[in-house]
């Protein structure tokens, strides 16, 4: 099983969970986590004859961490293995995510994991011990975040520090306007390709939920250069897209789903696009 471990500390706090209407689970200095970081169980993730040359080494297998998170800065790498959280043995990504939300989110969370290395065609474990705590946004927002002012028109604009080309690929990224007390964020849905799609409708699948955003056709920018076409379109970051979003941060692996008249495009929602989402929204909340 696959499972996203995104915002186990804003869970187990139930900043997320429990919110109510009047609540936002972005705005809080604890919001915070073990960001970001893609797992899987290690029996899933390797081919039969490797299975066989690791015996009986049980653990959530990292596929991917975050540059600059909380998970790389704690010292988790691409690859490693999670046997242990917490003086409890872990054999899957699920347990994994549930063991490190029975830790209040202002303790210390500490893991064992194992780095395999192959010799000889076979493996052999490095064994070491990670410790680290919840990371206040001050302490990473800023790090993938990039803040710019007009001096002209008063608007500081927010987005991701290594913003995606919106002419090359598909996904989305949050951006944020404040000027004065007033502040908007939004969520920039894209794609590009050989040929239109003339989309209108994003569909979010997460957690075994579809959230659907349907815009009119003249709501959707459109352009083209040197035999390329770019699609894009700004949505508030607000029902159907916040709730999806919430789904996505709870660890649920996501898909996007750009339609338009006749044909559709599907795109798997990465961790570092995730990441930097909340990075920008929890930085805008903190204005």
């Amino acid at each position: 099983m696959r499972c996203t471990l995104a915002l186990i500390f804003t869970l187990a706090a139930g900043l997320v969970t429990a919110a109510g209407p009047e609540t936002s689970p972005w705005k809080t200095d604890r919001f915070s986590g073990f960001y970001s970081c893609d797992v899987t169980d290690l029996s899933d993730a390797l081919p039969e004859n490797f299975s066989r040359s690791i015996g009986s080494q049980k653990g959530a297998l990292v596929l991917s961490v975050a540059p600059g998170s909380p998970a790389a800065k704690a010292g988790l790498r691409k690859f490693n293995i999670v046997t242990m959280v917490n003086g409890e043995n872990v054999e899957t990504a699920e347990q994994l995510a549930s063991e490190m939300k029975k830790t209040p989110s202002d303790e210390t969370q500490i893991l064992r994991v194992e780095q395999p290395t192959l010799r000889r065609n076979s493996f052999r474990w490095k064994s070491r011990i990670i410790r680290f705590q919840p990371v206040p946004i001050a302490d990473w927002a800023g790090d993938r975040v990039s803040v710019s002012k007009d001096t002209i028109s008063g608007v500081t604009t927010l987005e991701p520090r290594e913003k995606p080309n919106i002419t090359r690929g598909s996904g989305f990224y949050a951006y944020a306007v404040a000027k004065g007390g007033q502040k908007d964020t939004f969520i920039r849905f894209y794609r590009s390709g050989d040929d239109w799609l003339f989309m209108k409708r994003f569909e979010i699948r997460s957690g075994g939920e579809t959230y659907l955003e349907s815009r009119g056709f003249f709501d959707v920018e459109r352009d083209n250069s040197a035999g390329r076409v770019w699609e894009y379109c700004d949505v508030p970051f607000a029902g159907d897209v916040k709730e999806a979003l919430q789904a996505m941060m709870q660890g649920s692996p996501a898909t996007l789903r750009f339609s338009g008249e006749q044909y559709r495009e599907d795109h798997e929602v990465s961790e570092i696009e995730l990441y930097d989402t909340m990075a920008v929204i929890a930085a805008a909340e903190a204005l």
